[in-house]
């Protein structure tokens, strides 16, 4: 840890001990961070208290995800109060979660659990198609089962409780400042509508169960068990 450094940490247990119920404290704190941002030219938003961080579970779907897959990451972000970024370049892509520190950690490794079981899922499920003929109807069909996989698997997530509007405006300060350049994301859209691919999708998801995952603390999060 550099000088620099050291001294946004030292600002942060201030402003911490800003919020104490002892008001010589409090006022005492208050001032002491305020004059080390003067002195070192500081701005509030570089020692947030809120500890914003990202973490990317990494997939192979390239530029354009299928349609099944963004909605996946993108419940799993909502679930757990996080901002979801796709990207990455020469053939190697990623999904990125921008939340609180361990919000964002817990995301990312259900992320990389459920995209691994997901596609187990679907490769066994595009296996029983080999009475349809056309290839593009088989990739259709088997996203629809994805599809329905997807929504009822992730039903089953604990949701957080509500993410408070310092927390949000600490993501957006945190992705303005890391990834400025942000732009909208086209998903590869494809869809037969065979009712049976959904129920198919949504009895292979009822059957994914909820588990503590090795390392997380009960309080904290439920991963997706086999």
């Amino acid at each position: 840890m550099n000088d620099i450094e050291k001294i946004k940490d030292k600002i942060k247990k201030l402003l911490a001990l800003a919020k104490s119920p002892n008001p010589n404290e409090a006022a005492t704190a208050l001032k002491m961070a305020q004059d080390l941002m003067a002195e070192y030219k500081i701005e509030t938003s570089d020692v947030n208290t809120i500890e914003i961080d990202s973490k990317i579970t990494n997939t192979y779907s390239g530029y354009r995800p299928p349609r099944y897959e963004t909605e996946l990451f993108e419940n799993i972000a909502t679930a757990f109060g996080c901002n979801i970024i796709h990207g990455g370049n020469w053939g190697k892509y990623y999904w990125r979660f921008i939340g609180l520190k361990h919000r964002a950690e817990i995301a990312a490794y259900i992320g990389q659990v459920l995209l691994r079981k997901l596609r187990a899922a679907r490769s066994n499920y595009y296996k029983r198609l080999y009475r349809v003929r056309l290839k593009s109807r088989k990739i259709q069909r088997a996203d629809d089962f994805c599809l329905a996989w997807v929504t009822t698997v992730t039903e089953k997530l604990a949701v957080f409780a509500r993410i408070s509007e310092e927390e949000k405006s600490a993501i957006e300060i945190f992705k303005q400042k890391n990834h400025p350049n942000l732009g909208d994301l086209k998903s590869i859209e494809r869809s037969f509508g065979n009712a049976d691919d959904f129920y198919y999708g949504y009895k292979a998801g009822s059957g994914v169960e909820l588990q503590h995952g090795v390392g997380v603390s009960p309080n904290k999060s439920l991963l997706l068990g086999a």
